[in-house]
């Protein structure tokens, strides 16, 4: 069996009637699997979920990674950039699994009860966002910034800027003079780096680097 297939065909469900539509019989009726099978690679709905969270995490960090390797290691700034302008171009090469992400941050239920299961969608954000964290550390190391305390809350901090106004993003063509995303992402990151103490004509450089990069998805080498 197919893992990869069976995390696409539950995303699939998710995406286009949310997690009540869901189920391990729906899953193996579109699958063409008899439930037995599926319970023997994933015990419960819940396992599933922390399953299909942490694929897309994953795949998500792969092409971060490679976007911040097309970047030199001294070019501080550039490399805190690049992976959260990344994430944004995500959310437009692959907005089915971007949905589902948003889906799974969003909901106010909490849909993995069991620590346990939870375990492997976990460890995948903390993968995701350890190496932003660094690229902040990096940065406060040289001198380009000044923040107190680990840089582990910074990272979530604008991971979540970006991440908050991609929510936006349904409504980009129907207002586009309000809700220019692109602009609005490179607005918040320039106000967080000049506000953890950032030269704001070295964000403004940075700014331009990155964009002279072009299509950071495409010059990743696109989705896994």
């Amino acid at each position: 069996m197919n893992l990869g297939r069976i995390l696409d065909a539950a995303t699939d469900l998710v995406v286009h009637g949310g997690f009540d539509a869901l189920s391990m019989g729906r899953l193996a009726k579109e699958l063409d699997y008899t439930p037995g099978a599926l319970y023997r690679y994933y015990a419960s709905k819940d396992a599933l979920i922390a399953a299909m969270t942490a694929q897309v995490i994953r795949d998500f960090t792969t092409v971060l990674l490679q976007a911040t390797s097309l970047v030199p290691a001294d070019a501080t700034l550039e490399r805190v950039l690049v992976p959260l302008l990344t994430y944004r171009e995500l959310a437009r090469t692959a907005p089915h699994r971007f949905g589902l992400l948003s889906m799974l941050l969003a909901t106010p239920h909490v849909l993995v009860a069991d620590d346990a299961e939870a375990a492997p969608a976990m460890l995948a954000i903390t993968a995701a966002l350890t190496p932003l964290a660094r690229a902040l550390d990096t940065a406060r190391q040289t001198g380009a910034l000044r923040f107190p305390g680990e840089a582990a809350g910074p990272a979530v901090v604008a991971f979540s800027a970006v991440h908050g106004l991609l929510q936006l993003r349904k409504q980009e063509h129907r207002v586009p003079s309000l809700f220019d995303l692109d602009g609005l992402v490179r607005l918040s990151l320039r106000s967080l780096l000049v506000g953890w103490g950032a030269d704001p004509a070295q964000v403004d450089a940075a700014l331009i680097n990155v964009s002279a990069l072009g299509d950071l998805v495409a010059r990743a080498g696109g989705m896994p």
